[in-house]
């Protein structure tokens, strides 16, 4: 958690899927969006590096997605987790969004 005050984000959940689900990349960007709320086309640009990694070979790509919330702003950020493994080892990259609600 960061610093008292209005920079501070408390932790809300945690979402694990993988990118097999999702058969492409409208169905993914609102399926994820559905799931952590947000702008559609922020999960677009997630979506795009899932497509990246298919097309370099991976047959699967599992995704964690950590959640936290300032209630002082009002807003959310998403830190994105990409695995090459089902137990979610083997980091591929990482990513944080964030937004307004």
């Amino acid at each position: 958690m960061l610093k008292a005050g209005s920079n501070t984000f408390k932790y809300v959940t945690t979402f694990k899927t993988k990118a097999s689900i999702y058969r492409n990349t409208a169905s993914n960007a609102a399926t994820i969006a559905g799931l952590v709320g947000g702008p559609v086309g922020a999960f677009t640009t997630i979506v795009g590096i899932i497509s990246g990694f298919r097309s370099y070979g991976l047959k699967e790509v599992y995704i964690k997605i950590d959640q936290y919330y300032n209630s002082y702003t009002h807003y959310v950020k998403n830190y994105f987790y990409f695995y090459k493994k089902s137990n979610y080892t083997s980091l591929i990259k990482s990513t944080t969004e964030s937004f307004n609600i």
